[in-house]
């Protein structure tokens, strides 16, 4: 049994187990309230299940520590299906791992310092307030973390060139690996053409644009192909928090954080499709 399924596993097995027993104690409790004894008994198997408690809570621990640091298992065919779709190949073995809610947050934080400069972001902060794009007393940096990380599958870390999947992410769901695929796609193109540096603001925006664009185009021709096979199969989208979230923020600030999804890719698709029809 994989280490994803077994930390599945004993996280529902914990939660069942300690809802049943908890609730049994107090039940016990409440029907012998008249005998101490009866409670001082209770109370002692209270903290045997209490230290049985702690011990799976412990082995949990492990399990998510295993997960943290060992590699995740990507697919051969996945890796064949998105070179294949890009026309390059892995210099190097791709480099993918879960991680906790914490670290994604934070590499989301260092990807946007990265990009725009340590302190980039709060001088667009005070223009687009004084431009009308977000209201006053908004905290830009905060908005786009969470826009980057609401309920993510997973992130691509610029400053490193890995990949970190949540602890969500289920790798026997169809939607989740075509995240994978957009997240290799982005670490295929990365490894191949490496972007340390831009000299504008635009520069940036236009390289982010192709760069997110192309992989997102990879992630839906990777889902239709598997729908296909799958005999026509649609799926909930699993990445609608973060459309959700976006709704209620600016709508400046959702131009900007959909530019590649719309523009980048379709720009992307564009120069994909007139390279292969250059070469058959």
């Amino acid at each position: 049994m994989s280490p994803e399924r077994i930390f599945q596993s004993l996280s529902a097995a914990g939660l069942i187990a300690g809802a049943w027993l908890y609730g049994d104690y107090w039940k016990k409790i409440g029907a012998s309230q008249s005998s101490d004894e009866s409670i001082t008994a209770l109370r002692a198997q209270n903290s045997e299940l209490t230290l049985e408690n702690d011990e799976l809570k412990g082995g949990l621990a492990q399990v998510r520590s295993m997960l943290a640091q060992g590699p995740f298992p990507v697919p051969e065919d996945l890796i064949a299906y998105v070179e294949k779709d890009l026309g390059m190949v892995f210099l190097k073995a791709p480099n993918v791992k879960r991680d906790s809610p914490a670290t994604l947050r934070n590499i989301a934080e260092k990807n946007l310092k990265f990009t725009r400069g340590e302190n980039g972001l709060m001088l667009e902060n005070i223009a687009w307030e004084l431009l009308g794009f977000i209201p006053s007393d908004q905290n830009l940096l905060g908005q786009w973390i969470a826009i980057e990380t609401e309920d993510t599958r997973g992130i691509f870390d610029l400053t490193s060139g890995k990949i970190l999947l949540s602890e969500s992410f289920d790798p026997q769901s169809i939607p989740d690996s075509a995240i994978l695929a957009r997240l290799l796609s982005m670490q295929l193109a990365y490894q191949n053409h490496p972007q340390k540096e831009w000299p504008t603001r635009d520069s940036w925006q236009a390289w982010q644009a192709t760069f997110l664009g192309a992989a997102e185009a990879t992630r839906q021709r990777y889902q239709r192909s598997r729908s296909v096979t799958e005999g026509g199969v649609t799926w909930k989208d699993p990445e609608q928090a973060r459309d959700d979230l976006l709704n209620q923020l600016s709508a400046a600030l959702q131009g900007f954080a959909n530019f590649p999804f719309l523009d980048g890719q379709d720009h992307a698709s564009y120069h994909y499709i007139d390279s292969r029809e250059a070469y058959r």
